[in-house]
């Protein structure tokens, strides 16, 4: 069974503790299966008790979620969650007139939001990986190895395709920056072509089966996901290619 409770409900199992912390996932991948293993452990060893919320995708659903975890006779102590589709300065808003402590992790937050403890007192801090290098090193790291491997055209250019999640999300935004970066100051990577996805490896073994047809040349895939370079491997090999030898395909996570 999946660790992440259904949109419902919290998961009510209680860990240890009295403290009670709720999580808002936006949606169930690979990434935020071990996220939520990660903090539950965590809550265990901080005798807190960790409560989670899944919105599948659903911005507005996540903001019913908030509310409701925030009100009512028995609500939560703090919250944790992600600017998902900008959507983190309704979130920051609903926690500061619940008077509930929240903390975002994996995002960038609107510059709307301003900085933490200043505006909303509310909002107490942002934790985030740079998404931007991380793009770039991504880039860089495929295009080396596609160079080692002899993937390169007639001219020297490793031909590169790049599989991002939601348009409207900063982690996406962030790590395409990057990617086009390393393109920019590389003369033998060319990209050929972006396409966003909902962040699933259905639909990136799709779009980028759709690209693998236009440009049957491609050397490279760069995603944004470890389940987007799954799904993309999976539309190499139907295609009868060998990813890791005529191919060579990178992600996050």
């Amino acid at each position: 069974p999946s660790p992440v409770a259904s949109a419902d409900a919290p998961a009510r199992e209680p860990l240890t503790g009295t403290l009670r912390v709720a999580m808002f996932y936006p949606h169930e991948d690979l990434f935020w299966r071990d996220f939520d293993v990660f903090l539950k452990a965590c809550g265990k060893q901080l005798d807190v008790t960790v409560e989670t919320y899944l919105a599948h995708n659903d911005r507005e659903l996540m903001k019913q979620q908030l509310r409701e975890a925030t009100s009512g006779p028995n609500p939560v102590n703090a919250v944790l969650c992600q600017d998902f589709k900008s959507n983190g300065l309704d979130l920051m808003g609903i926690a500061r007139e619940a008077h509930v402590p929240a903390f975002m992790v994996n995002t960038i937050p609107d510059r709307e939001l301003g900085t933490p403890r200043t505006e909303n007192p509310y909002w107490i801090g942002s934790m985030v990986s740079d998404d931007e290098q991380g793009g770039y090193d991504l880039a860089v790291a495929l295009a080396d190895e596609a160079l080692r491997l002899g993937l390169a055209d007639a001219d020297g250019k490793v031909q590169m395709i790049a599989v991002a999640g939601f348009v409207s999300e900063s982690g996406s935004s962030k790590r395409l920056a990057g990617m086009q970066r390393a393109v920019t100051e590389r003369d033998d990577l060319e990209l050929l072509q972006v396409v966003s996805t909902d962040w699933s490896q259905e639909e990136a073994r799709r779009k980028s089966a759709v690209l693998l047809e236009r440009f049957p040349g491609i050397d490279a895939v760069w995603t944004a996901s470890d389940p987007l370079a799954l799904g993309s491997i999976e539309s190499l090999q139907t295609a009868g290619r060998a990813p890791g030898q005529d191919s060579v395909i990178g992600g996050f996570d």
